[in-house]
């Protein structure tokens, strides 16, 4: 998964697919088939949506996740800044307005 910032994250299609593929892989190797029952869909839909040639909905990529013991977060590739760049810019931000 791909390690950006919500206010830099850019959606990218086989990004979301490669990470529903890596997740049901990490799930006992789930069948693709299996996965779309539990989704309400067609092998070949999720095939696509692993692909990345078809828009998944929300409601479906709610549906994955849930399947998938991740979050909708984690299958798009976007994480949180880590707690400490946060506390480190905070701390640079004090610093630089108590000098002005």
């Amino acid at each position: 998964m791909t390690n950006q910032s919500p206010s830099t994250f850019e959606f990218n299609p086989k990004i979301l697919g490669h990470n529903i593929k890596k997740s049901r892989r990490r799930m006992d190797n789930m069948p693709q088939k299996e996965l779309a029952e539990m989704i309400g869909v067609s092998r070949h839909t999720l095939i696509d949506y692993e692909s990345g040639k078809r828009d998944i909905p929300l409601r479906k990529l709610n549906m994955i996740a849930k399947a998938l013991n991740v979050s909708p977060i984690q299958l798009m590739g976007v994480s949180p800044p880590p707690i400490t760049s946060t506390i480190s810019n905070k701390k640079a931000m004090s610093a630089h307005t108590t000098r002005g």
